[in-house]
């Protein structure tokens, strides 16, 4: 490995007693004034040691470095002696030390180098012997090694603070692991245990907490002070992470800004666990033991570990493909598919409660590659569920109303999700969907208010959404935004995109040309939304139950507007039908009782039952067309609850020659009272 010597002094025997301060200004040292001598690096070995990451040295960086007067006790001790190196931008400099440190020191010995940041004098004080007396551990790199002695000489060889990046390492990292034989795109994550915690073969925990909490973003957690798999803490820094990378054939594991990985040795052995959101493989090795391809010194920070390849890992917790296993919180009362034929050719032969694995376990006669239409709807003491490798298929609304079922792993393998799919289960925070899904329909997720985030295929802009090409299909319903900017490109906003979205507007962009059903339905807090030029149709159900829309401008593009588009939208108080419109569907307007007047275009060849039933403040219609358009039951009718009586609109004006035709038409001749030539 190239080492880049920023400084090296040769130090004679002679030695100066003369004690340093944190105030002291140090000179360049003279090769006759000290018994040390010492070479400064910018790049180290796999013997480093490091718990900080720095990329280059800096003016008014110190190192401190702790000699100890025999084999025996810490590397940092009250009775150490101490050489202090500075670095002024160009070349570092020595304080003077005691000249017992040449005196005392054995023909051998230990040592170690401690780096200090920028700005950090107060984390070393140094006595007047030459002693350590304050010293403050925080932000450093940390090195140790052996010393020699000879003719009164103390040689520390090169002090390699291990400064990243270097060929070796991926750039930045303290500490790294790789698999060979693995494609980052399956979504693997990775975890460490000491002997503290090892799951069974029959223990389902260590699947559920690996595949739940960081599929497919490597995410390491590790409580090094108890020895457990959970959520950042413990013996780990706050902004402790980790990094998933594709390196060829291999999958790396970097780990950046880990506290302390030595509690992991307390036993002298390490388990990593691996998890594809399906299964978990676990592999184990001893301080120093020999795995057949590689000898393994001890697993330290700053190390680069090559692990077998996947096959020979020991498959955890995995349920066979003709097994579904899942939680309802309850022992005794397992949870029945609706349909329990909803499983392509594979039939149930038993759901049995297994105490070993603590989960109900469907068993089937065969593999199960399809979970069928409706399988496990309103399902909703369901609180978990672990599907087979075999699964290729999830149909439409087979979770639908699954409360109480929190974030699914979807197995690798899986190639199809179906409309409704998961639809309203309040209880997912974050999805990621495998990179073998081919066939992803729009509003799978349909009413999942609580999904913060989207991660795997088809998530985009940064999670909120998942594309497909052009096509939004979903978006985060959680992810607390309450303003929204379509991304540039899309063209199509899929069926239940926004369904019970939170937004108050969103912002569409021109390249837009259609809406699918219910594509904002439910957004009770939208007020505004923009239609591009270009969109010819609003689809059924488009912006049904938008309480707080109060009005919408439709492009001249518009041809036509389906059933129930506008329905319940309660509080829009106007609306113009574009004059390209020739169709008006079935219970369009119904409940807009804001609505006081509106234009039919001439275009308008026929307008749905009850399109404007129950507008109550709806007074006055003026109808364009010349020929009456195909009209249906309860056009411009309400029920006066008032009254307890169903009544009609005040005034419809019609083309001057088409009166009596209008009052002639089947459907119109309901109002004839009211019709009169414009």
């Amino acid at each position: 490995m190239r080492l880049i010597n920023v400084f090296l002094a040769a130090m004679a025997v002679a030695v100066v007693a003369i004690g340093c301060t944190k105030d002291e200004v140090f000179d360049t040292p003279q090769v006759s004034d000290y018994a040390v001598e010492f070479n400064v690096a910018d790049k180290g070995g796999f013997d480093a040691t490091t718990r900080a990451v720095k990329t280059a040295w800096a003016a008014g960086d110190q190192i401190a470095i702790f000699c100890r007067p025999t084999a025996s006790g810490d590397y940092v001790s009250d009775n150490a002696k101490i050489i202090y190196l500075k670095y002024d931008g160009s070349a570092w400099s020595a304080s003077p030390v005691s000249a017992a440190l040449g005196a005392e020191m054995e023909s051998s010995g230990k040592f170690c180098a401690i780096h200090h940041r920028v700005g950090s004098d107060e984390n070393i004080t140094i006595a007047d012997d030459g002693t350590l007396a304050t010293y403050n551990s925080g932000e450093l790199l940390y090195y140790a090694g052996d010393y020699t002695k000879a003719d009164g000489v103390i040689s520390l060889g090169s002090i390699t603070m291990s400064l990243f990046p270097d060929s070796d390492y991926t750039a930045g990292c303290l500490f790294q692991v790789s698999v060979p034989g693995l494609n980052a795109a399956d979504g693997w994550t990775m975890a460490i245990a000491n002997d503290n915690y090892t799951p069974s073969e029959s223990n389902v925990t260590a699947l559920d907490q690996l595949a739940h909490h960081a599929t497919y973003s490597g995410k390491f957690w590790f409580n090094a002070n108890s020895g457990t798999i959970g959520t950042w803490g413990g013996g780990l820094k706050d902004y402790s992470e980790c990094t998933c990378v594709q390196n060829g054939d291999d999958i790396s594991f970097v780990f950046e800004h880990i506290d302390d990985l030595a509690d992991v040795d307390a036993n002298k052995r390490y388990h990593f666990y691996l998890t594809n959101g399906t299964d978990v493989y676990t592999y184990t090795i001893d301080r120093g033991a020999y795995d057949g391809e590689k000898y393994e010194k001890n697993l330290e920070i700053g190390h680069a570990y090559l692990l077998p390849a996947i096959s020979k890992w020991t498959n955890h917790n995995a349920p066979a493909n003709d097994e579904i296993w899942y939680t309802n919180g309850s022992t005794t009362e397992p949870t029945a598919p609706n349909d329990p034929d909803a499983f392509g050719d594979a039939t149930i032969q038993s759901n049995t409660y297994n105490a070993e694995k603590g989960c109900w376990v469907i068993k089937f006669n065969k593999d199960v590659t399809e979970v069928g239409d409706y399988a496990f709807n309103e399902c909703i003491n369901l609180t978990s569920i672990i599907f087979p490798n075999s699964l290729k298929s999830i149909g439409e609304w087979a979770f639908y109303y699954c409360t109480n079922l929190a974030n699914p792993t979807l197995p690798n393998g899986l190639t199809t999700l179906k409309i409704g799919a998961f639809a309203e289960c309040n209880a997912f925070e974050e999805i990621t969907i495998p990179a073998s899904v081919t066939e992803l329909a729009s509003g799978v997720f349909q009413g999942c208010i609580g999904v913060k985030e989207f991660k795997g295929k088809y998530a985009a802009d940064g999670g909120r959404c998942l594309v497909d090409g052009t096509k939004i299909v979903g978006f985060a319903l959680g992810c607390g935004a309450t303003t929204y900017a379509i991304p540039d490109g899309i063209t199509v906003v899929g069926d239940s995109t926004f369904y019970m979205s939170s937004l108050t507007s969103v912002t569409i962009p021109d390249s837009v040309k259609e809406f699918e059903d219910f594509a904002f339905c439910s957004n009770e807090n939208l007020v505004s939304i923009n239609i591009p030029a270009g969109v010819t149709a609003i689809p059924p159900s488009a912006f049904e139950y938008c309480i707080a829309i109060e009005d919408i401008t439709l492009p001249d593009s518009i041809t036509s507007i389906g059933d129930y588009a506008f329905y319940g939208c309660e509080s829009l108080e106007s609306i113009t039908i574009p004059n390209n419109v020739t169709t008006i569907g079935e219970l369009v307007f119904e409940w807009c009782a804001g609505l006081t007047s509106v234009t039919i275009p001439a275009k308008v060849s026929s307008i749905g039952q009850r399109a404007f039933y129950n507008c109550a403040n709806l007074d006055v219609v003026y109808c364009k067309p010349t020929v009456p358009p195909t009209g249906g039951k309860d056009m411009f009718t309400f029920y006066d609850y008032d009254t307890e009586e169903y009544k009609i609109v005040s005034k419809i004006y019609v083309p001057a020659g088409s009166v009596d035709e209008y009052k002639a038409k089947e459907y119109w001749s309901a109002y004839e009272d009211v019709i009169f030539a414009e």
